[in-house]
Parts: C-alpha cells; sequence; structure tokens
C-alpha cells in the first residue's frame, strides 16, 4: 500500500513527487450557503486543493497544494462563492498574487507545518455566499468523541473523478495516539489533528488538500494527509491543527483578529 499527495497532484503537477493522497469519497452534497468560506484552489483553471477564506484578500490552505508553485504563480486561481464549480474565468476566480508556505514544513517529516498562506491579486467581494471563516482561540483542542467535526471539499468520489459539486464528511476525532499507532510508520504531532469516519467507510481524498475541518463553526483543520486507496485504506485522516497556527496566520494576514494572547502551544511544530 503507498501513500499518496492528498490533492489532486498525481493528475494536474501541484506537487510533483507524489507520496499522499485526499478526496470525499462517498460524501453528500453540501451548499456554499451553508458554508460560504469553502473556496476551490485551481491549477490551470482545473480544480486542484481546497481552501478557506481568512479575509477578503487571503486564503488559507494546506503547504503542499502550493510549495512548487511559489515562482510560477500565474497558473494558480481561487474560485469562490460557487456551490458547483466551472472551469470557466468569471466574477468568481480571482488570480494568486503571493503565496506564504510556513518556514518549517516539512514534507519528509509527516508533513508537519503543513500549512500555507495565498493572497489575492483582487479582494473577494464579501457576500451571504462569500465570508471569512471563524479561527480557533489560540492552541484550542478538539476532545472527546464527538461527531460533529465536518470536512468538506470538492475532491475525487468513488467513481474516481472530482465532484464538481461541493461535498461534505461527518467525521469524529481520533485521538493522536491511536491514529500514530494506526499509520505506524509516521509520526503524529501535537500541531496535527486526526479523524475518521467511525466505520471507515468515507473518507477525504484527492482534490480535498487544503480544504477545511469544521468544529463548532470554528475551522479546527486543513485536510493535510491520508493513506490510500481512499475508504479501503482504514487510516483516519491527518490534518494540519489551526489552533497552533494562529500567530503565523495574523502575522502574514489581515486576518481579523479575536484572540490576540499569542502562546506558544505545547510541542508546537517539530
Amino acid at each position: 500500500m503507498t501513500l499518496r499527495l492528498l490533492c489532486i497532484s498525481l493528475l494536474l503537477g501541484f506537487v510533483r513527487e507524489s507520496t499522499i493522497n485526499a478526496l470525499i469519497v462517498k460524501g453528500t452534497d453540501a451548499s456554499i450557503e451553508n458554508f460560504p468560506y469553502v473556496v476551490s484552489l485551481r491549477r490551470d483553471h482545473e480544480h486542484a486543493c481546497g481552501g478557506s477564506i481568512l479575509s477578503k484578500n487571503w486564503i488559507l490552505t494546506a503547504a503542499h497544494c502550493v510549495v512548487n508553485y511559489k515562482n510560477d504563480i500565474s497558473v494558480l486561481s481561487v474560485q469562490a462563492g460557487k456551490t458547483k464549480l466551472s472551469k470557466s474565468v468569471d466574477l468568481s476566480v480571482f488570480e494568486v498574487a503571493q503565496i506564504v508556505v510556513h518556514p518549517e514544513y516539512d514534507d519528509k517529516n509527516s508533513w508537519i507545518n503543513d500549512i500555507a498562506l495565498v493572497k489575492l491579486k483582487e479582494p473577494l467581494a464579501l457576500s451571504d455566499l462569500v465570508r471569512p471563516v471563524k479561527l480557533p482561540p489560540v492552541c484550542y483542542e478538539v476532545t472527546g468523541p464527538d461527531l460533529n467535526l465536518v470536512v468538506l471539499g470538492w475532491g475525487v468520489t468513488r467513481r474516481g473523478v472530482l465532484s464538481e459539486v461541493l461535498q461534505k464528511l461527518i467525521y469524529l476525532v481520533v485521538p493522536n495516539h491511536d491514529c500514530f499507532e494506526q499509520h505506524n510508520r509516521f509520526p503524529i504531532y501535537r500541531t496535527q489533528i486526526c479523524a475518521a469516519d467511525p466505520h471507515y467507510r468515507r473518507s477525504e481524498c484527492n482534490g480535498d488538500s487544503g480544504g477545511p475541518l469544521m468544529y463548532q463553526g470554528m475551522q479546527v483543520g486543513i485536510v493535510s494527509w491520508s493513506e490510500k486507496p481512499c475508504t479501503e485504506a482504514r487510516f483516519p485522516g491527518v490534518f494540519t491543527k489551526v489552533s497552533h497556527y494562529i500567530k503565523f496566520i495574523y502575522t502574514h494576514t489581515d486576518a481579523a483578529l479575536d484572540d490576540a494572547e499569542f502562546r506558544p502551544c505545547t510541542g508546537e511544530g517539530k
């Protein structure tokens, strides 16, 4: 069994050496009206990864989705405010001006610090369909066997093609020590959060990378990596824990600040 890049990088070249993979298999249709912060990160007008709106100027996504394009950002764009994606360039599509990858992102060490910021050339027009996501407090932890976590994306479906319609999954938290025992060959850090369908019948997959993991209206995770094949490999998905990167986000963007106290989280970074 092999790992491949979580995003649709294998097909679209977002990461040239594919070792992981992520999409929503057997999800249910969702509406942008209910999740107006979700966006599609595109390469050459094709969906490649997910993301979320931080402000009218900035998008949050996974580092592995954009790290190879810091010097070639002209191929990237963001589509916002759409339940159903399109390949055309219209008022919902925005060009990229800048990429900020976490300086300690390491794809050879369990994809630690898998977080990046994307600045748009032109600001989003905020509306009922285009709104910033709510971020968690610094060092916030999701605890307990709650079934209220939601994963969102346009990743590959069980038919093996990208979904045109936004999909969602309901997940539960998998404790990091259990997650490590199941993955075995990859460490799981405190800056990561694991989650899965309770029966492992549904999962994130290719094209869902960079998208949000939501809990009680807050984005607690970013889709990072998981084992393949989707749903057949009975392993939890691994997400970047957003609460450990609040300072990174606010240092580089104009996102609204709800929690002014920047303190180090136990186990942050390496």
